[in-house]
């Protein structure tokens, strides 16, 4: 009775005809179960293993994303057959708060392809659905159903790879953003189908589709851009017919994963060009490599917003067995009122999982608010932050455990330094004393982190 009193509200909620005011309906909602008595650990953990409660977080983070702060009119919700079935289905909400952004009229889009689908969607056509709403800021809702029909015959005609199977939302609106047309998609499908390349050897295979060269038949190079083209519109296949160098090699392999409904995108390296791609492993490779993570540019299409190295981060996060938990903490943390809650459920959602890396942001600049210079030095030089221990016996790839580690490390460590230390003080971090400073920084993080590894817990015990 009382799980259905409260669906019920959760649909009459829904019934807003307003985002902001859905929005202050789940605040207010949360609030009362944050920030009526003391908040403890145990508390937390009622609230995200409750299943009403974390439907409302989703939609109040959905709703959040989508708005960007500007209130826009949700007139698909009065349609109560559509409301009822999103209440029923608290996946559809958790898939796109995790997504990490939404556009205002993602839900219009999800309304339409819902009731194209006789008003049912589930398993990989309600991912792909989900992920042609989140592509509403490069493309027109016409052009987002248009690619949604177009991988959903692709993926129910064998046309995708097995990786398209288990794909999420956010995934699936990397293989959608891309820009290819739809007719450059097929004939790409055509030209791999009968090469007999296996999954998991498709990143480097691809790579072999575009000739490498410098210049055309005609002799101009590649430098002279269109012309090297003979100023055609680029393609697939024009790639495959002209080649190019490293640009054109990483960018059309990209293209020729995305056919298969594999997540991929070009990332930068030093004097090149690579990409990344989603192997049917389940972790993300970079594709065309020269310079490894370190030294790769670019975004990271991933929730997280940042550098691309934040890819690897992410990865471990996510296959962290208590990533669901430390996310819905971490939404809690906007919801409350009280600046003490507001610290616990960021320490709490690090300790459901320390690859948070949103958390540790947030920790960070609360702690760090209104610092000197000095202070974010002398606060990381004092960090004693307990992180649980044995995660290495978590059940993922120990390898993929310690990059993520180290990149995490380095993320957390540059966004500590964001704070410009005045002429005079970056003057002195070339003495010794400054280089000093910097290397106990540095071996402080990696300690902090030695032991999230490790399971240390002393600074005697300390690797």
């Amino acid at each position: 009775v009382s799980r259905a009193r409260d669906a019920t509200a959760v649909e009459s909620l829904l019934r807003a005809d307003y985002s902001s005011v859905i929005i202050d309906g789940v605040r207010n909602q949360l609030r009362k179960h944050l920030d009526s008595g003391t908040l403890s650990p145990e508390k937390i953990r009622r609230i995200v293993h409750h299943p009403e409660l974390e439907q409302l977080c989703h939609i109040g983070q959905f709703f959040r994303y989508a708005s960007q702060e500007k209130a826009f009119s949700t007139r698909e919700l009065r349609d109560r057959t559509f409301t009822r079935w999103l209440v029923s289905h608290p996946e559809v909400f958790r898939k796109l708060a995790h997504a990490g952004y939404a556009q205002q009229s993602s839900l219009a889009i999800l309304y339409r392809l819902w009731n194209s689908a006789d008003r049912d969607l589930c398993g990989v056509d309600l991912n792909i659905a989900l992920g042609a709403c989140l592509i509403a800021d490069v493309f027109t809702a016409e052009e987002c159903i248009a690619r949604y029909g177009f991988y959903h015959d692709s993926h129910h005609h064998g046309r995708c790879y097995p990786q398209a199977d288990s794909l999420e939302p956010w995934e699936w609106a990397v293989v959608l953003r891309g820009k290819e047309s739809l007719e450059d998609l097929a004939w790409a499908q055509q030209f791999i189908e009968g090469k007999n390349i296996k999954p998991e050897q498709a990143g480097g295979k691809f790579t072999g589709f575009i000739p490498y060269r410098k210049k055309n038949d005609k002799g101009v190079s590649v430098h002279a851009g269109s012309a090297f083209y003979d100023h055609k519109p680029i393609t697939l296949k024009l790639y495959t017919e002209y080649g190019g160098v490293c640009g054109a090699v990483s960018k059309g392999a990209a293209g020729f994963l995305r056919s298969k409904g594999v997540p991929a995108y070009p990332i930068g390296q030093p004097g090149h060009c690579a990409f990344v791609w989603k192997h049917p492993n389940g972790h993300w490779q970079i594709g065309n490599n020269l310079g490894g993570w370190n030294w790769a540019s670019g975004g990271a299409q991933i929730p997280w917003q940042g550098p691309v190295q934040l890819v690897m981060a992410y990865d471990s996060f996510i296959h962290h067995p208590h990533a669901e938990e430390s996310a819905l903490t971490y939404y809690l943390s906007f919801c409350t009122q009280k600046q003490e809650h507001v610290e616990l459920l960021l320490w709490e959602a690090r300790q459901f999982n320390p690859f948070n890396y949103p958390a540790w942001q947030r920790y960070l600049d609360i702690k760090a608010k209104n610092a000197s210079a000095q202070s974010p030095i002398r606060f990381t030089l004092r960090w004693n932050i307990p992180i649980p221990s044995g995660m290495n016996r978590s059940g993922f790839s120990p390898s993929l455990f310690s990059k993520g580690i180290l990149l995490l490390s380095s993320l957390i460590r540059s966004h500590l330094m964001k704070a410009t230390p005045s002429p005079r003080r970056h003057a002195t971090l070339g003495s010794p004393h400054g280089r000093v400073g910097m290397l106990l920084i540095i071996c402080n993080l990696c300690r902090l982190f030695a032991r999230c590894a490790c399971g240390h817990t002393s600074g005697a015990n300390d690797p």
